[in-house]
């Protein structure tokens, strides 16, 4: 049973995550106005705030959000879900076009 408010569309941009005074790079599997899915080389503690930064072709966006959970992957890497708490204007505005690509190609 699908549990998220909003939908989620495929999209792979660079992440950077301030993580415990550390830098962790990633990218994201999807987004959306109130969360994103990303692939990270570690796993991350869940319940936690962080701190990121995701390049979209907008232009660099500042969010912060809670790491609700994590698994392994495949090719020894990590997937975790992203609740988003604090977005940007620019972000949602971004989001928000999303669902009027008819094609689905907007990158």
């Amino acid at each position: 049973m699908e549990r998220r408010l909003e939908k989620r569309w495929p999209r792979k941009y660079e992440v950077l995550v301030l993580f415990d005074n550390r830098v962790v790079e990633g990218s994201t599997t999807d987004v959306s106005k109130k969360g994103l899915g990303a692939l990270f080389p570690s796993p991350l503690e869940i319940n936690k705030e962080i701190s990121f930064s995701v390049f979209l072709p907008i232009g660099r966006q500042e969010l912060s959000g809670e790491l609700l959970w994590h698994k392994p992957c495949s090719d020894g890497g990590y997937h975790a879900g992203v609740h988003l708490t604090s977005v940007p204007a620019e972000y949602l505005n971004y989001t928000a076009i999303l669902k009027y690509d008819s094609q689905n190609n907007i990158t």
